[in-house]
Parts: C-alpha cells; sequence; structure tokens
C-alpha cells in the first residue's frame, strides 16, 4: 500500500523515528528542570478585598505559585485597582493585564453568543444534559 509513493512501512518507521528522536531529544533538555525565566501575570478584579471570590483569586495565585516551584507569580489586583470591569474586555485582549475576573456577559461586544448566559432561568446543567429543565439544576 502506498502514500504519496512510499510504503506504509516506510511511513511508520518514520513517524517511530520521529517520536523516539523527540523523546531522546526532550530527556535531554528537560525543561522542567532547567533554569527557566520567571513568569508574572497579572490578575485583575473589580471585587472588595474582603470579598470571597477576590479570595479565591488570591489562592489561585498561592497554588500556581507552589505548584510551579516560583517560576509562575500571579500578582492579583483586586478592587478595580488596575482596571474596571467595563474595560475588561479591552484590556485583556490588548495585553494591557493578563487575565481578569468578570461576568462574560461584558464580552457580549466581542462575543455576542456570550449573551445566552445571562438568559433568565438558564442552567448549565440543562445544557450537559441535552437542554433538559432537570429539577434543582
Amino acid at each position: 500500500m502506498n502514500w504519496r509513493g512510499m510504503k506504509m512501512e516506510g511511513v511508520l518507521r518514520a513517524l517511530g523515528t520521529a517520536a523516539a528522536l523527540g523523546l531522546v531529544v526532550g530527556g535531554f533538555f528537560n525543561f522542567s528542570y532547567g533554569a527557566s525565566p520567571e513568569i508574572t501575570l497579572r490578575y485583575a478584579g473589580d471585587l472588595p478585598i474582603g470579598n470571597h471570590l477576590t479570595r479565591a483569586q488570591e489562592f489561585f495565585a498561592n497554588r500556581v505559585d507552589e505548584i510551579t516551584k516560583g517560576r509562575v507569580k500571579v500578582e492579583v489586583y483586586p478592587a478595580g485597582q488596575l482596571y474596571s470591569a467595563k474595560d475588561y474586555p479591552k484590556a485583556v485582549p490588548s495585553g494591557a493585564v493578563d487575565m481578569a475576573h468578570c461576568v462574560l456577559g461584558q464580552w457580549a461586544g466581542l462575543v455576542p453568543s456570550l449573551l445566552v448566559l445571562d438568559m433568565p432561568f438558564y442552567s448549565m446543567t440543562g445544557i450537559i444534559y441535552g437542554g433538559l429543565a432537570i429539577p434543582g439544576g
């Protein structure tokens, strides 16, 4: 059986060789243990400092720091310190801020289909199960 003039055995051998070479090279240049530059991400929020969602942002930042062993830092800016919530749809795509905690309906100007999330009686459980109304969903 030919594939663009190559026998199938040749194609499989070439793919296997490429995969093995990738594993060997990846083993020699294991970037997860080498010295890598620190990454700092800015996480904007507009809720007050004592709010439970702001505390969740801080928890997320601490977990990222733990998991990446300090290579990735997440700086949390609550209470509109960087931008107000209405500015997030412009600030995030422009790179002025890396992440923002916001209501998805604010993005409807860029992605109109997100307005469906603001529908009354909307249930994510109902969407997952084929759009059926599920009691308590």
